[in-house]
């Protein structure tokens, strides 16, 4: 399996603050895509702290991941964040590929999109 992303700077946006980060365990596949909003004066580094922590602390759990077990991870992630990083706001899209059954789940809060492309296809929006 091939995975790649790309991040855009938006068209009203001075510089693009998005992160990624990708594990493998076994069966399953986590990736994670955050988009940093630029209301905050440490969006970038938000959405680098955000995407690593998440799939850190899911690594950690038992395998396969359930969705209680991936929305909880996310709630506690969120609290942690909130006393830290209070003018600071991301979005994000995580996602969860079972590679034998190739089974999906898609966890996702505010404007950050994620798709699938065929090899060498142009993408365009």
């Amino acid at each position: 399996m091939r995975v790649t992303w790309f991040g855009r700077r938006g068209c009203e946006r001075s510089r693009n603050s998005d992160a990624a980060a990708i594990a493998q365990r076994g069966q399953q596949c986590l990736a994670i895509v955050v988009d940093g909003a630029e209301k905050g004066p440490n969006s970038v580094e938000l959405a680098r702290y955000w995407a690593n922590a998440v799939l850190e602390r899911a690594l950690a759990k038992p395998s396969p991941l359930s969705e209680g077990v991936v929305n909880g991870l996310l709630k506690r992630e969120q609290g942690r964040l909130h006393h830290g990083s209070l003018r600071d706001i991301a979005s994000y899209c995580l996602v969860s590929l079972d590679t034998d059954t190739l089974g999906v789940r898609i966890w996702h809060c505010g404007n950050c999109r994620v798709g699938l492309a065929l090899p060498f296809t142009h993408i365009c929006c």
